[in-house]
């Protein structure tokens, strides 16, 4: 969610909605894998989760120190903060696939709802659809918020407290990335003691 806040707010909508898609392509992926066998090995490994959670933990630190770094004095709501290339919207796309990807809590609850499925009886292709349906529902969500916070209003809003505002996001991201890798650590400690 945070992701697509942040691009609606310090880019565009476009980047927005393209984070929007990677997120719902991470959804495709951790929902099909999971149901599809991958989720026990999440379930059975705390060195996977370590793995996602270091990985993730360092990616939202790695944000939150550049957002900080990088800001700038003033919120110009006409002009992005993010610069364009023309692999523009695949990089945005990226960003928002590796925000889901990287969670271990995403693995998590693709991992319970696995169990749940499973033990539904359902066959290939329900269980198929039912994961795209998951991946719409993400995508719907994350364009309307991507749409709603891309207005106008909604950069005024964020333009007016701006210095409060950043900061606020650099400190979340640094404090998710940093949860991220206590998670991480525990969840591999756990099972060595």
């Amino acid at each position: 969610m945070l992701a697509v806040l942040d691009r609606s707010l310090h880019s565009s909508r476009s980047d927005a909605i393209a984070v929007a898609f990677g997120i719902a392509t991470g959804s495709l992926l951790w929902s099909t894998s999971t149901n599809f066998g991958l989720g026990l090995l999440t379930k059975n490994n705390p060195t996977v989760v370590f793995i996602l959670a270091l990985f993730g933990g360092l990616y939202f630190m790695n944000m939150a120190v550049k957002r900080f770094l990088s800001r700038a004095k003033t919120f110009d709501i006409d002009k992005p903060t993010i610069k364009k290339s023309n692999k523009h919207f695949f990089k945005q796309m990226f960003h928002g696939f590796v925000v889901v990807v990287s969670n271990p809590k995403a693995a998590f609850f693709w991992v319970s709802l696995s169990v749940i499925v499973s033990k539904s009886g359902f066959g290939f292709f329900p269980v198929l659809l039912l994961c795209v349906a998951c991946a719409l529902t993400a995508l719907l969500v994350y364009t309307t918020e991507a749409v709603v916070f891309s207005s106008k209003r909604a950069r005024t809003v964020y333009s007016r407290g701006f210095t409060v505002f950043d900061p606020a996001f650099s400190l979340i991201y640094f404090l998710l990335g940093g949860y991220l890798l206590w998670y991480g650590v525990s969840s591999l400690s756990l099972k060595f003691f």
